[in-house]
């Protein structure tokens, strides 16, 4: 049985409310997301926009670094890590990310 996909404004809300992700994090991914939609056509679950955001994340102090060095994801089979990271590093050669 397959449920119907989060609204964009709902994923929104759980990535703010149960992720914790700062404003500009939360905007992070949505620039994520909307890449990996328009541009790949590939729909990301919330739990792959939430760490996304957090690989993308710059030091306010020096934002060529990454805000966030050591990142930890424990997650089962078929959960979209390495299709993230996929995605991820195509966005930051488009994008001109560090």
């Amino acid at each position: 049985m397959r449920t119907r996909p989060l609204s964009d404004r709902r994923q929104e809300y759980i990535l703010a409310a149960r992720f914790r992700l700062t404003p500009p994090e939360v905007e992070l991914a949505v620039r994520l997301r909307t890449f990996a939609r328009e541009r790949l056509g590939i729909d990301l679950h919330v739990g792959q926009l939430a760490f996304g955001a957090l690989i993308l994340s710059r030091d306010e102090r020096s934002p060529q670094s990454a805000q966030y060095l050591t990142l930890l994801l424990s997650s089962g089979n078929r959960a979209g890590k390495t299709s993230l990271l996929a995605i991820i590093i195509l966005y930051c050669c488009i994008d001109k990310t560090n």
